[in-house]
C-alpha cells in the first residue's frame, strides 16, 4: 500500500513530522520516530538527519481504544456508543479535563476503572513494541533517540493526568512512559542502555495542519515512496510462508481465513508486557493466553478480518491480534 500524499508530495505522517520538527525540541540528530494516533489510523514514520527513512500507516487507533472502554464511555454519556463512539468521544473530552471539577478522579475511584487503565496501557505498549519492530526490520543497532506521539489519540493519557499536560516530567506519567520505553526496547530487541526520549504534542489533531502550512515544508518531501508495512507475524498463504517483517500488497483481509498464521511472536509479546509491566503497576492482573482465552482471541480476530471481505489489509497481523486480545482482556 502507497500511503496517499495530502499536499506537496508529503504524506500526513510527514506533515506530522514536520511540526515537531519545526515548534518542539524535538530533533532528527540521532534516530527518531513521530506516532500521529487519530481515530482511524496511526502514522508512523521515521527520521534521522532531518531526512525520512520510511512510513507505515496502520489502521490501530483511537477508535480501536474506544470500542472497547465501554465503563469510559458510559461514565463521560455515550449510552450508545456505535457507530460514531470516537467523534462523539473527543466532543465531549472537555468532562474529563483538569478543570472539570474533578470528574476524572471520580472515575479512577471506581472498580471498574482498573481495567480502563490496563486496556490503555496495553494499546499504547503495543504500538511502542509495533515501532521496535520497526526497528529490528531494519537492522537497526543503536537505539531510538527519540519518539514523538501526535493526534487525538493521545488524549486518552489525559486520563491518567486528570487533564495536565502530557509530558514525560508530569509526574503521572513517569511510569506509564518507564513501560512504553521498555516495550519500545523489547520489541527493538536489542540490549544495553536504552533511554528514549518522549515527546507529546501540545496540540492533538492539529499537528497535520501546523506541518501542511509550513514554510518549510517542501524542505521533507521525500521525493520517492517511503513505505514500509509488515505483517509483524509469520503467516503461511497460498503455500508462500512469509516472515514477520515481510509483507504482500496483494493479500486481502479475507484472505487470512483461509492461512496459517504463527501468534508464537504475539504471545511473546504477551509475556513481555507481563513480565514489564508489574515492575511499574504491581496491581495490574494481566491475563495470560490459556487454551480457551487463545481460541477467543482467534475467532475474534478471523471474524474481524472476514467482515473486511475484499479490502486490502492496512494493518499488521501484529496489531490485528492485539485488537482482539484487548477485546477479550476487557470483557474478562
Amino acid at each position: 500500500m502507497v500511503i496517499e500524499k495530502i499536499g506537496d508530495g508529503i504524506t500526513e505522517a510527514q506533515a506530522s513530522a514536520v511540526y515537531f520538527l519545526e515548534d518542539t525540541n524535538f530533533n532528527t540528530m540521532g534516530h527518531a520516530v513521530v506516532v500521529d494516533i487519530g481515530g482511524g489510523t496511526s502514522d508512523i514514520s521515521r527520521w534521522y538527519d532531518r531526512n525520512i527513512q520510511w512510513e507505515d500507516s496502520v489502521k490501530f487507533a483511537g477508535s480501536d481504544l474506544v470500542a472497547v472502554l465501554d465503563d469510559l464511555l458510559h461514565f463521560i454519556g455515550i449510552a450508545n456508543p456505535e457507530p460514531y463512539a470516537y467523534d462523539i468521544a473527543m466532543r465531549r473530552w472537555p468532562q474529563i479535563h483538569k478543570n472539570w471539577n474533578g470528574k476524572m478522579e471520580n472515575f479512577q475511584s471506581r472498580p471498574e476503572s482498573m481495567n480502563t487503565l490496563q486496556t490503555i496501557g496495553l494499546f499504547y505498549a503495543g504500538i511502542s513494541y509495533y515501532v521496535g519492530m520497526h526497528l529490528k526490520r531494519e537492522n537497526l543497532v543503536e537505539p531510538l533517540r527519540h519518539l514523538a506521539f501526535a493526534g487525538n489519540g493521545i488524549r486518552f493519557l489525559e486520563i491518567i493526568t486528570f487533564g495536565d499536560n502530557l509530558s514525560e516530567h508530569t509526574p503521572a506519567l513517569v511510569d506509564w512512559i518507564g513501560l512504553f520505553r521498555e516495550m519500545l526496547k523489547a520489541g527493538h530487541n536489542i540490549s544495553g542502555n536504552y533511554d528514549t526520549l518522549f515527546t507529546f504534542s501540545p496540540n492533538p489533531k492539529l499537528e497535520v495542519v501546523y506541518g501542511l502550512v509550513s514554510n518549510k515544508l517542501g524542505d521533507y518531501a521525500a521525493g520517492k515512496d517511503t513505505t514500509r508495512k509488515m505483517f509483524g507475524l509469520d503467516v503461511t498463504w497460498e503455500g508462500n510462508q512469509y516472515q514477520s517483517h515481510e509483507w504482500n500488497p496483494e493479500v486481502k483481509a479475507t484472505d487470512f481465513k483461509e492461512s496459517d498464521i504463527d501468534f508464537k511472536g504475539f504471545v511473546e509479546f504477551i509475556k513481555k508486557y507481563k513480565t514489564i509491566a508489574p515492575a511499574y503497576f504491581k496491581n495490574w492482573q494481566l491475563n495470560s493466553l490459556p487454551e480457551e482465552f487463545n481460541r477467543d482471541m482467534r475467532t475474534s480476530l478471523f471474524s474481524a478480518l472476514e467482515k473486511r471481505g475484499n479490502e486490502e489489509l492496512a494493518s499488521p497481523l501484529f496489531l490485528e491480534a492485539l485488537k482482539a486480545y484487548m477485546k477479550c482482556q476487557y470483557k474478562r
